[in-house]
């Protein structure tokens, strides 16, 4: 029986003093929850455990190591780590927590379901995955420092340079009270706004192939402070796309040539407008179009694929 521990950031005590986002703590549920369900329910020579602070506890048919109101959650994340025989992180790539996470697993001598540490901090910087794609002929949104000693440009979006989905990112103009809030500590980042349709793309990676599982539809509101959010995702909206499908498979395989160590599922978001695939940024780790994907029963069984594209084909027998 191989014990696979499945971890995610937020539920397993990432917030611990702190309280996450509505918005963020429903994410981060929803893809834990999925995970659980899709490996617990498919495996049956996988014994699945995951670490849950107290105060966001649910119930699960995964086995669950809670986390006292006093004890430090890494306490409980160590303990774990070193009784698994596997390991799937969902955390956000954001201050090098999904890196960090993964690097651990990989230092225990334990199997990651992960993409490589490597590759993961390169996905992370925004302005260097810029510049790695656009070196190789991908078709990538421009990238350029933002110092908050400067004015703010009166056109394009603003975010952090190693931020996780729509975290802090905002369409200018915006009020000039918005660079007075904005975090110091952090490094930012300036990029076109791109016109067209936002487009989600879940990707499974293996050693020798890239599939390209779902072209998801990821609509983007713009609020009256110019703050940029997608609060939702349409799973396979855009399957039916021949030319979409056609250039995102395209542009997945570039990717796999361009980046190696990406494994496992991969989301990459991009903008779709008149036949061209625009690369946003690439996520190193479970989206939530993910929740969507093990949702539906005539999809493929994703944990079974996972452990395949990991190379653990006689687990998922």
């Amino acid at each position: 029986m191989t014990k696979l521990l499945i971890f995610e950031f937020v539920c397993g005590g990432g917030f611990q003093g702190k309280q996450p986002s509505e918005g963020l703590l429903q994410q981060g549920r929803e893809m834990l929850q999925a995970a659980l369900e899709d490996f617990s329910t498919v495996m049956e020579s996988v014994s699945v455990y995951t670490v849950l602070e107290q105060r966001f506890a649910f119930e699960t048919l995964a086995a669950v190591r809670y986390v006292e109101p006093q004890e430090p959650w890494r306490d409980a994340w160590q303990e774990q780590l070193r009784a698994s025989d596997a390991v799937l992180v969902i955390a956000p790539e954001s201050e090098g927590e999904l890196e960090a996470l993964c690097t651990e697993v990989v230092r225990e001598g334990k199997i990651s379901l992960n993409c490589t540490p490597d590759s993961i901090r390169l996905c992370t910087d925004k302005k260097h995955l810029c510049a790695h794609l656009m070196g190789r002929g991908i078709p990538v949104v421009e990238t350029c420092e933002l110092g908050l000693e400067s004015a703010l440009p009166d056109f394009g979006v603003i975010k952090p340079r190693d931020g996780a989905g729509c975290e802090d990112t905002y369409r200018l103009p915006v009020e000039g009270s918005l660079i007075q809030n904005l975090d110091g500590e952090r490094e930012w980042i300036w990029q076109p706004w791109v016109p067209g349709e936002s487009v989600s793309l879940s990707l499974l990676f293996g050693d020798n192939f890239v599939e390209v599982l779902s072209h998801n539809q990821m609509p983007c509101e713009i609020h009256n402070d110019g703050r940029v959010s997608a609060p939702h995702v349409e799973v396979g909206a855009l399957n039916d796309d021949v030319a979409l499908r056609q250039t995102a498979m395209e542009v997945a395989a570039q990717v796999f040539e361009a980046i190696s160590g990406l494994r496992g599922y991969v989301g990459l978001d991009a903008v779709w407008c008149e036949g061209e695939l625009t690369v946003l940024e690439i996520n190193p780790r479970i989206t939530l179009a993910y929740v969507g994907i093990v949702a539906n029963p005539s999809n493929i069984s994703l944990a079974a694929a996972l452990l395949q594209a990991h190379g653990l084909e006689e687990i998922s027998a």
